[in-house]
This record gives C-alpha cells, sequence and structure tokens, in this order.
C-alpha cells in the first residue's frame, strides 16, 4: 500500500504542464474533479472514492484536479473553501460498512485549495451503506464481484485452497513413487542428513504437507496418487502439446499426476526438441539450450503453485519451433499485472503450498521466481519472456532466440571488474543492443513500470560503470551505448 504525502503530490501535480493526470494515477492514486455545481455528488464521490481505495489496498485520493486535461491553468480547479474535512470525515464514516475512517488534509497549489483523501484498507471489503461496493482495479473503480471477494479473502490470508484438509486416510491418499521423488528432491536441494531420514509421515508433517491427522490439498498435490488427485482437486491437469503451427498437432501428452513429477516429466518433453547451441569462449566450449532450464523450470512451478484450482483447465504447455507458451487457469491477484509483474512484491494465491515448496528449497523465502527467470534467459542475449492475462487464464511466452555471444562477453567483463548485472540493467543493455537509443521514458516501460527517480538512479549507475552515456538535458535526456559497450 502507498499513501502519498502533500510534497509527493506537489512534486507531481507540477508535472501536469506536459501530462494529463491520468497518466499519474495508479492502484494507490487517483485524481478527482469536485463538482461546484452540487455538492451532493460530490459527497458522494468521495464516499465512492473511499469504498474503491479500501477494497483496493488502500490508497491517495487528491480532490480538485481535471484528469484528461494538460496544462495547470486547464487542470487544477480546487474544492471550495467551505467544505469542512472534519464532516466530510464524519459523513463517509456514517455511508461506509464496515466504518472507513479516511483522513483528509487540505493545502493551497497554483492558488487553489485541494484534498487528499488517505484511505487504508479493511477487510473483508467495505460498501456503502446502500450496498454499492466497489474496488480499485490499477486506475479504475469496478464492481466488486463475487470472484473479488474471494480474492480479498485470499489477500486477507481469510482462505487458503491449497491448506484445506482432504478427506480420508493420508496413507491411502499418497504416491510411494512421488514420496520417493520428493526424497530425491530434497536430497539435491541438500536438505539436512536427519530430515531426509525422517519416516513418510514425519516427513510430511515437517513439511507440513500433514496438520493434525490429515493430508492437505497442498500436500495432495505434493505427494498424491492421481486417483487421489482426480477425486479430490478435479480440475487439477497438466498437458503438453507440441505444435507444427498454430492450427496442427505433432505430439500430445495429458497428465493428473503430482507437481514435482509432472514438471520433470514436462521438462523432458521440452527438451526433446530443445537445441543447443555452442560457443567458444578461450579454450572452452559451452552448450547452450533455445529454452534456458533454469528459467524453464522456474515458469512451471509458478504455472503449477499460483494457478487456480477451483477453477476448470489445465495447466498448458505448448511448443513451437519459435516460442513456448506456458499457461495456466486464473488471474493476477493482488495488484499484480503483466507490465508491473518484475517488479511487483509477490502475490501467493496457493499460501500453503508455496510454504512447502520453500521448505523444501524448490523456491526461495523472498520468491523471486520472474526475475529469475528473467535473468536466465537475458544473461545470455535472448528476448525477455512475455506475460498476458485474458480473464481466464495466464500465459507466459519463451521466444526461441539464440544466444548472443558478444552480450555474454560484456556480461563477463562487468563481472570480471567487480559488477552483477541487476534484470534492470540487462532489461536496458538487451534494448539498446537493438536500437540505438532510448529516453528516461522508454527506460521506465521497458523495467516494468519503474518509478522515475529509481530508474535515473539506474541510468546514473549503468554510467558510472561505463555501459551508457547520456547525451542532452532535462526532459530531452536519451541514452546511448558507450563505445566500450559496442
Amino acid at each position: 500500500m502507498k499513501l502519498y504525502s502533500i510534497e509527493e503530490i506537489i512534486e507531481l501535480l507540477q508535472m501536469l504542464s506536459e501530462k494529463q493526470a491520468d497518466e499519474l494515477e495508479g492502484q494507490h492514486l487517483d485524481f478527482k474533479e469536485w463538482n461546484f455545481k452540487s455538492l451532493k455528488e460530490s459527497v458522494d464521490e468521495v464516499i465512492e472514492m473511499a469504498v474503491c481505495m479500501s477494497n483496493g489496498g488502500g490508497g491517495t485520493v487528491v480532490f480538485g484536479v481535471k484528469d484528461k486535461v494538460i496544462g495547470l491553468d486547464n487542470a487544477i480547479i480546487g474544492v471550495p473553501q467551505d467544505v469542512d474535512v472534519f464532516k466530510l470525515q464524519s459523513t463517509v464514516y456514517d455511508s461506509t460498512d464496515p466504518h472507513l475512517t479516511p483522513n483528509f488534509e487540505s493545502f493551497e497549489y497554483h492558488g487553489k485549495r485541494l484534498l487528499l483523501m488517505h484511505v487504508l484498507p479493511v477487510f473483508p471489503y467495505a460498501t456503502t451503506t446502500g450496498g454499492k461496493a466497489l474496488k480499485r482495479i490499477g486506475k479504475d473503480c469496478k464492481a466488486l464481484t463475487g470472484s473479488m471477494r474471494l480474492e480479498s479473502e485470499i489477500l486477507a490470508g481469510k482462505f487458503d485452497f491449497s491448506a484445506q484438509p482432504v478427506k480420508g486416510k493420508w496413507r491411502e491418499l499418497i504416491s510411494p513413487a512421488a514420496m520417493e521423488f520428493l526424497r530425491g528432491e530434497l536430497k539435491k536441494q541438500h536438505l539436512p542428513e536427519d530430515v531426509l531420514k525422517l519416516s513418510d509421515e514425519e516427513l510430511l508433517k515437517n513439511l507440513e504437507c500433514i496438520e493434525g491427522s490429515h493430508l492437505n490439498n497442498a500436500g495432495l498435490l505434493m505427494v498424491g496418487s492421481k486417483e487421489a488427485i482426480r477425486t479430490h482437486i478435479p480440475y487439477y491437469e497438466w498437458s503438453f502439446r507440441r505444435m507444427k503451427s498454430d492450427t496442427e498437432l505433432i505430439s500430445t501428452e495429458d497428465g493428473y499426476n503430482s507437481i514435482l513429477t509432472a514438471i520433470s516429466r514436462l521438462t523432458e518433453l521440452i527438451n526433446i526438441d530443445n537445441p543447443m547451441q555452442t560457443i567458444k569462449e578461450g579454450l572452452f566450449h559451452y552448450e547452450f539450450p533455445v529454452f534456458p532450464i533454469e528459467a524453464l523450470r522456474e515458469a512451471l512451478l509458478n504455472a503449477f503453485s499460483h494457478r487456480d484450482f477451483i477453477k476448470p483447465g489445465t495447466v498448458m504447455i505448448k511448443q513451437f519451433k519459435d516460442r513456448l507458451e506456458i499457461s495456466n487457469p486464473g488471474t493476477f491477484i493482488g495488484g499484480v499485472t503483466p507490465r508491473n509483474i518484475l517488479h511487483h512484491d509477490p502475490v501467493a494465491r496457493n499460501r500453503k503450498l508455496v510454504e512447502i515448496l520453500q521448505k523444501t528449497r524448490l523456491v526461495n523465502r523472498s520468491n523471486m521466481r520472474v526475475p529469475r527467470i528473467f535473468k536466465n534467459l537475458l544473461m545470455e542475449g535472448k528476448e525477455p519472456p512475455e506475460y498476458y492475462e485474458d480473464g481466464v487464464t495466464i500465459k507466459v511466452i519463451f521466444s526461441a532466440s539464440e544466444l548472443t555471444p558478444g552480450f555474454r562477453s560484456m556480461i563477463a567483463y562487468l563481472t570480471d571488474k567487480g559488477h552483477d548485472p541487476k534484470v534492470d540493467h540487462l532489461l536496458i543493455i538487451h534494448y539498446l543492443m537493438r536500437h540505438r537509443r532510448m529516453t528516461l521514458q522508454n527506460a521506465q516501460e521497458i523495467c516494468y513500470q519503474r518509478p522515475e527517480r529509481v530508474m535515473d538512479e539506474i541510468m546514473t549507475e549503468l554510467e558510472r560503470i561505463e555501459v551508457v552515456k547520456s547525451i542532452g538535458k532535462g526532459r530531452g535526456r536519451f541514452f546511448e551505448l558507450t563505445m566500450m559497450a559496442h
């Protein structure tokens, strides 16, 4: 959640000479025009925006600004001086359920009075006393549907499908082969020897797959038999399609086996047609697959652990000559979008399942899977992954791009100099390999909606290590690769 100070808002308002306020809005910030002709309509909008922001995770609303015009004189229209913020706060409190108590601040800017409303989130969700429920999604306030209410419960930790207990005796639900596979994975991850020597029951309790005397859904997904998984989690399935074209199939395979064995099998299927590229560096020859194994593993773990198990569908892998597509049922939650996924704080739909994967060390506690996918591809000079969401499924696409030897040489050079290239650095260099120059605004978009201040620091760091050079000043400034980088 982000609440904006008066100083931060003034800094943003100064951009209105060149931008519309709408361009500055986001999940936790909105600008609203005050209706001077109708106090009731203005107050009703304040109430609805309080509900919307609270259900969207909290945020700040600036009243007195038009959001679709450019120029301070056009955009800053202000709020009447006789609007009492204490009465406004009391009205919002009386008009919401559960009661919301936003904090209001009044300040002068460009000769006009503006109001800030800071709203904190509540659980499970707020409505107006008339029953109207809204939620902030990106820049919009949308009707709070049943699915959104469930998402609110998931985000608040009140509902977790993967933590639900499974009826039946746990020994009759698990697969001995899946248990052995799990032990093999734990050994690869170098878990302590005393953990590896535990009995099946002790091990599953240690990993929190068994709580009390029952296996939970996460445990069933980790070590359950195909029959048990199909019975208790009927929408669980994975599918592989080797494609000749968008409409022609070469081969198919479907499965219902546990997550770890499924990922192992899918990796085998992908590697059947995952050609190697050999690069000579000094006396050594290195081989690199078109689709990096580590990036594939992370993407598959994401697809299985974040899919929506209460909706029909399958974790679908389609392999083409020019790309690999991995999709799973569900939508992004908690404010994550395809455009901010790289830097957004991790949000787990199936919290217990992710916790178990963390205990097995297959997922680290900082949940850096998406950045790791990007870095594995970019370190070889390959195209970054592309993420999509259509309201039903989430899809990530890997392009079958070849390794770039020159790019690897430059990264090796920087590493030898003691610089560890970050994902943002790699995205910038990758872009400038294909385009002559970029602006700071280009860089913000390329680096998945980094704030301008952060982006400026990143570009300054790249200048310091002589990778890029800046040309020009102010908002006309742009960046190019240095001669050394070329």
